[in-house]
């Protein structure tokens, strides 16, 4: 498990020479397509992490504050679906791009919203 966000991160498939993509990154093995003797191979952008600074996510009024809301667009706008909205499966890798926690469509969070 590395626990880098995909921008630090590239995963590769050196045996079709396949790139995951970011929003793949939530996809279990069977649904990656990984089979037995496929190698997956990882370059980790080490010249790009760095410490981030902890800082209050909520104004004064108790409202997100800007860079915050453009962070969630960001992540929106990474896991939505080609018509540009979340679906069961693409709140399925959201979850599991952004906590490491394994989720299905099944799961409360996610029949909850839709």
């Amino acid at each position: 498990m590395f626990n880098l966000a995909p921008q630090f991160l590239k995963l590769k498939f050196t045996t079709c020479k396949r790139t995951i993509k970011d929003t793949e990154y939530g996809m279990t093995i069977e649904e990656l397509g990984l089979r037995n003797g496929d190698i997956l191979t990882a370059k980790v952008y080490e010249e790009l992490i760095y410490e981030v600074e902890r800082v209050p996510l909520l104004d004064e009024y108790s409202a997100f504050k800007p860079i915050v809301v453009d962070h969630i667009n960001w992540l929106y706008d990474l896991y939505r679906d080609e018509e540009g909205f979340m679906t069961p499966q693409t709140t399925v890798f959201f979850i599991r791009g952004c906590t490491d926690e394994l989720c299905f469509e099944s799961d409360d969070r996610i029949s909850g919203l839709f």
